[in-house]
């Protein structure tokens, strides 16, 4: 009994939760703006209410239709005044006619709503010099099982080397190193692996001017090309960022000039290519260029972390831009980690020469953020299993409707953990929620060690800390720099 009540008051919790965040967002007249509309039977509004809160009610679409132990899946919306249960006589054919409507602009719902979380509750929290970035990256959504799907093809998976049934997932996400918002995203098929093309529909099928041939248009664009039109209407609704970040899939002269054409500078991981890069009057490869690095930087390497090294950096140019002149890029080198990889070095290019090597290390971190944002609507979300969708229509409204599940999720840590979102009292009184550096975790632990020995060994506390300041200063100076002198103050 205890674990129904619980279960219970979790669930109206997270309806209260869900109230504010459409609420803040006006996610009602969004969906209005995007031709998401009623035209008979239930509003959008309803249906899509039920369709984000149905993975945070632990059930599937199935059991949330039927009885269990004698009780309905019920969460009651007070601004619909209706509960989200089988007794209002909604059947299964309501929602998959509700995410098949060709005519719904889900991709610029999602981009409109993404842009009213960064600009009206995350900007304000942070300072003007923030750090914010713009992230690109692609996974693919499995469907192993699957055959009459639409547009279905087959992909090489780079995971596991090996092609596979699925929509390869091109997404752009927006970071100020504390919270991730997608930001928009495209499914991709290719016509020439298509598993079954005489069950595909064409865009023959649509008008032209039509959301549905639009999007089936972008499924079979390159990846690069996409990439570019979906950082172009990022800014065009307002979203701004100094930096974007990818892997090294893109990285590639073409795709990094064309970034810098747009007013971003681009942070990147290199590979191991045919691509020249011009130094000293030479055009060298990167296994030259780490060479060169390494005779221009002997004995200097800087000790980034206790497993990872660096090794130092190069200036160099990459090709000419469209008024003929050289683009001056900066590559740093560092430490390879993995050692299963037989290359003992990585390479990151920056476009932004003026940043500093252990800065452009630090920014392109925050790429990650995008791979635990995959790893989340797939294990957590379950945007690949909790429908079974057949037509392409239906299968883009349910990626959109999970990444909007993500920006509330977004929404509600920021909003837990940073505690000027409570009031506007403390909005002036406290400093902005800053990404936790090396040099601040260690001063922690020293502090923590300090007072433990203090407690246990009944050691002085001043006769530690002078201890500690005698410690610090024997260190090698490339350490202290990087620590930026850590003291004891008694």
């Amino acid at each position: 009994m205890s674990i129904v009540i619980e279960s219970s008051i979790n669930e109206k919790k997270i309806v209260q939760s869900f109230q504010q965040f459409q609420q803040t967002f006006h996610v009602k007249a969004l969906l209005n703006h995007c031709h998401i509309q009623k035209k008979r039977g239930y509003s959008p509004y309803h249906l899509f209410s039920i369709l984000f809160l149905l993975i945070f009610t632990g059930k599937n679409w199935y059991r949330f239709l039927q009885m269990k132990n004698g009780q309905h899946a019920k969460i009651t919306l007070n601004t619909e005044n209706q509960p989200l249960d089988s007794t209002i006589g909604i059947q299964k054919d309501a929602i998959y006619r509700f995410l098949q409507k060709p005519t719904f602009h889900w991709n610029q719902f999602l981009l409109l709503l993404s842009h009213r979380i960064i600009q009206q509750f995350i900007q304000p929290l942070n300072d003007e010099k923030r750090v914010t970035a713009f992230i690109l990256d692609d996974s693919i959504l499995h469907r192993p099982e699957s055959q009459s799907v639409e547009l279905l093809s087959w992909s090489f998976d780079h995971v596991s080397h090996q092609m596979v049934k699925g929509f390869p997932m091109l997404t752009l996400g927006w970071t100020d190193g504390s919270s991730f918002v997608p930001v928009s995203f495209s499914l991709l098929s290719s016509p020439k692996r298509y598993l079954d093309p005489t069950k595909n529909h064409t865009k023959g099928d649509f008008h032209p001017d039509s959301y549905a041939y639009k999007r089936r248009e972008a499924a079979t664009l390159e990846k690069p090309e996409l990439a570019l039109q979906m950082l172009q209407k990022s800014m065009q609704t307002g979203i701004q960022a100094t930096y974007v970040l990818f892997d090294s899939w893109f990285a590639f002269p073409k795709f990094i000039q064309a970034i810098q054409d747009q007013g971003h500078h681009a942070i990147c991981m290199l590979k191991k290519g045919k691509s020249f890069y011009e130094y000293q009057g030479k055009w060298l490869k990167l296994e030259s260029l780490f060479k060169a690095c390494q005779e221009q930087n002997r004995n200097r390497r800087i000790q980034v972390d206790e497993k990872t090294t660096l090794f130092g950096s190069l200036q160099v140019t990459l090709g000419k831009n469209k008024q003929g002149q050289h683009n001056p890029i900066k590559i740093v080198f560092v430490q390879n980690r993995n050692k299963k990889s037989k290359r003992e070095w990585l390479a990151i290019l920056s476009t932004d020469t003026s940043l500093s090597d252990e800065e452009i290390i630090r920014i392109y971190g925050k790429r990650w953020e995008i791979e635990v944002f995959f790893k989340s609507i797939k294990s957590i979300l379950k945007v690949e299993k909790e429908f079974q969708l057949r037509i392409f229509d239906s299968i883009n409204a349910h990626v959109a409707i999970v990444c909007c599940r993500y920006c509330y999720l977004s929404w509600l840590s920021r909003k837990q953990q940073d505690i000027r979102t409570c009031g506007t009292l403390f909005y002036q009184c406290c400093e902005e929620l800053k990404d936790i550096q090396f040099r601040e975790s260690l001063e922690r632990i020293i502090k923590l060690l300090i007072s433990f020995l203090v407690e246990h060994l009944h050691i002085a506390e001043n006769k530690l800390k002078e201890l500690f300041t005698l410690f610090l200063s024997s260190l090698p100076s490339y350490i202290l720099l990087s620590l930026d002198t850590i003291k004891c103050e008694s």
